[in-house]
């Protein structure tokens, strides 16, 4: 063989070898690259089974067990290492229902060096019978110190017990503490909360109690589209900073936004102070609370305490249940032609609404509505009346108020006959119910006028002249055709009866009607 055809066929060896070693490194490379992604698929530390822990592939929580381990990783790990700050940092998600009936909780992130960071998302299930009721300090919720997000938990049954004191022993169905930039959203708790216990820790002061969160411990925090249902209960006199969404305001920033509240304050004696339906109270009110953050907030929290104050806290708006009557009223008891009325339509307490219709159906063949004048507060939208039915909506612009609503007014038509009518009137508005929902009611009331027409006659008069029915022509005739000098027959009287007395029946009373009825007397 030729030199040149042998160096020909060791080049093509070389090449076919060469392919198959590029082949062999992508293979290679895209099985490690494959093994990578699934390893990422799953806790690198090996305690959670489902999920990653990123926002894509939160840690899945499906069972007490789980929830134990999310707050033992969180309480034993060494906070300076990387595996703790992992675990801190992570979102996690509900799988299902989960009861803690047979499990003492212990908060997760329990201290100011271990603080909740990441993401909490209850999704659509329930934690049940969370509780502890030991008597050590350490905070008590569901997180101890939280500065990530919770949302969408929902905790039934809660029963915490224990003390709590200075600024970092809180209580409060989400959290004990709030730290910086911490967002609790759509989160919702039924429960007890109880500090201090009773017995010998009746002399140990239970402050910073939350319904939602005991202390806000750092600056621009959030609480949204919350509520609580239940009662926070102060064992000793002592304590203070009770409310029933945040117990303490400790940093400046705070927001709460459409936050609900329902139950119990109650604390004995006479030595404690702050206390208030969503917020207790604060370290310093006016650094700390801006009142534009607050909005919307609304209570029917009830507070038994014999020292409601000189210090309170924000109760935010004060709701009513829907139990109100309406009352309807006219201001007279008997209308003649052409008289002017009035009927009064309002609650019978008042009412925590801002928008309110209502209707008043009347006879329109008897009476003319002349107009509406609202209640003071209370803004007129619009009025229209119709075939005897009048059409009001009204407006509070200020607040959730409404107790009187307006004045509706009347002129009498003329031939009344002599009867009763009724005024009926139904009034449809705007409330919270007892979940801090806006919903609507409707209230109805009537009242009645009698109708007459003018004096007691109707008809011709038996002797001509005689006005007041009495069968005799005298000087009260005299007098009385003397007032309706000059009525013609546009008067809304005239034809009920004032034209008996136009005796030379020009439509008008003149002078010759008058000079008849003096020579009859």
């Amino acid at each position: 063989m030729k030199t040149k055809e042998v160096l020909i066929k060791i080049m093509s060896v070389l090449k076919k070898k060469s392919q198959r070693i590029v082949f062999s490194l992508l293979l290679s490379l895209t099985m490690l690259f494959a093994f990578s992604a699934v390893a990422l698929a799953d806790d690198p530390y090996g305690n959670f089974n489902v999920g990653s822990g990123t926002e894509a592939e939160p840690f899945l929580i499906s069972s007490a067990e789980e929830l134990v381990l999310l707050s033992d990783l969180l309480y034993s790990l060494n906070y300076t290492q990387l595996p703790w700050k992992f675990y801190a940092d992570a979102w996690y998600e509900l799988g299902n229902n989960i009861d803690m009936t047979d499990i003492d909780w212990t908060p997760i992130a329990p201290d100011s060096t271990r603080i909740f960071t990441g993401v909490f998302d209850g999704g659509p299930w329930i934690i049940y019978n969370l509780h502890n009721d030991s008597a050590t300090t350490f905070p008590k919720g569901l997180f101890g110190w939280m500065g990530g997000t919770v949302k969408n938990v929902t905790l039934q049954n809660v029963n915490f017990q224990g003390n709590t004191g200075g600024t970092t022993g809180g209580m409060g169905g989400i959290t004990a503490i709030l730290y910086t930039n911490g967002q609790i959203d759509n989160c919702h708790v039924i429960g007890t909360l109880t500090a201090p216990l009773a017995g010998s820790q009746l002399n140990t002061s239970g402050n910073n109690i939350g319904g939602i969160v005991g202390i806000v411990a750092g600056p621009d925090a959030t609480i949204s589209n919350s509520t609580f249902v239940g009662d926070i209960i102060a064992a000793t006199q002592n304590s203070n900073y009770l409310g029933g969404i945040v117990g303490r305001v400790h940093q400046p920033g705070l927001s709460i936004i459409n936050c609900y509240s329902n139950g119990t304050i109650l604390r004995p004696g006479t030595g404690g102070y702050d206390i208030g339906k969503i917020i207790g109270g604060s370290s310093n009110w006016i650094g700390h609370i801006n009142p534009d953050n607050l909005v919307n907030n609304t209570t029917r929290m009830v507070i038994d305490a014999a020292t409601y104050g000189p210090w309170q806290g924000y109760d935010g708006i004060e709701l009513f249940d829907s139990s109100a009557d309406l009352s309807v009223t006219v201001d007279q008891t008997l209308v003649t032609s052409a008289d002017s009325f009035n009927v009064n339509i309002s609650f019978s307490a008042a009412q925590e609404s801002n928008a309110a219709v209502f209707t008043l159906a009347y006879d329109a063949n008897l009476f003319t509505y002349t107009g509406f004048t609202p209640a003071d507060g209370l803004t007129l939208i619009s009025a229209d009346a119709d075939a005897g039915l009048l059409t009001v909506i009204l407006g509070n612009f200020d607040e959730y108020n409404m107790t009187t609503l307006g004045t509706v007014s009347f002129t009498a038509n003329a031939n009344l006959p002599e009867q009763d009518n009724d005024f009926s009137a139904s009034v449809e508005y705007v409330f919270f119910n007892a979940d801090g929902e806006k919903a609507t009611a409707t209230v109805n009331g009537s009242a009645s006028v009698a109708t007459q027409g003018q004096g007691a006659v109707v008809n011709p008069p038996a002797v001509p002249g005689d006005t007041n029915g009495d069968d005799n022509v005298d000087l009260i005739d005299l007098s009385n055709i003397i007032d309706w000098f000059g009525f013609d027959n546009t008067n809304a009287e005239w034809d009920n009866l004032i034209k008996f007395f136009d005796f030379n029946e020009n439509g008008v009373i003149d002078i010759s009607d008058i000079t008849y009825i003096a020579s009859q007397i």
